[in-house]
């Protein structure tokens, strides 16, 4: 499996974060994570669902 190394500036302010809420290291960067891909994803919809008239390009489909 693929493990990723965290940058080494990002340790401390994890490590002080789990500390203070009294998880692992590991489940406050996987609940970071997770949140931080709901938000990215719906981000995401909200831009495919703006640009459904739009063609490659950025032009839009709407003729005049």
């Amino acid at each position: 499996m693929y493990s990723p190394r965290i940058d080494e500036d990002l340790i401390p302010p994890l490590y002080r974060l789990a500390k203070v809420r009294r998880i692992p290291m590991t489940r406050l960067v996987s609940e970071i994570l997770q949140k931080a891909l709901m938000i990215v994803d719906s981000q995401q919809a909200q831009a495919d669902q703006d640009g459904a008239g739009t063609v490659k390009g950025g032009e839009s489909d709407v003729r005049s």
